[in-house]
């Protein structure tokens, strides 16, 4: 299935599996353009959570979002936890941030995919 990104002039189709193939290829600057596909500015804040999420998927193998929600959550209790998270990635804090680390998103959450209109 597509999504689409838009720009000024034409709607691009872009598969919703966008995360990269190859995770190697990835980096900080790599994030900045798939944070603007999802309508995010970067922040230390953002770049701090796309790490650990890298180091996690890089430990364990592959992302358990509801576990991964929690533990961010608490990680950032004291600036607001999930609410916080939600400032930072407002359409679905794990689906944008594994999208924006170019990780892949589990299949149950493949219909919570949307990138800017």
């Amino acid at each position: 299935m597509l999504s689409h990104v838009f720009n000024s002039k034409k709607t691009v189709p872009v598969p919703q599996e966008h995360h990269l193939n190859t995770l190697k290829y990835w980096s900080i600057i790599t994030a900045y353009g798939l944070a603007a596909a999802e309508g995010v500015r970067l922040t230390q804040e953002h770049i701090d959570i796309l790490l650990w999420l890298r180091t996690q998927f890089d430990q364990q193998g592959s992302i358990d979002s509801i576990q991964v929600m929690q533990q961010l959550a608490v990680m950032y209790g004291p600036d607001g936890g999930e609410d916080y998270l939600h400032i930072l990635f407002p359409k679905d804090p794990v689906v944008q941030s594994l999208r924006i680390a170019g990780l892949p998103v589990p299949e149950y959450q493949q219909d919570n995919l949307q990138l800017v209109s």
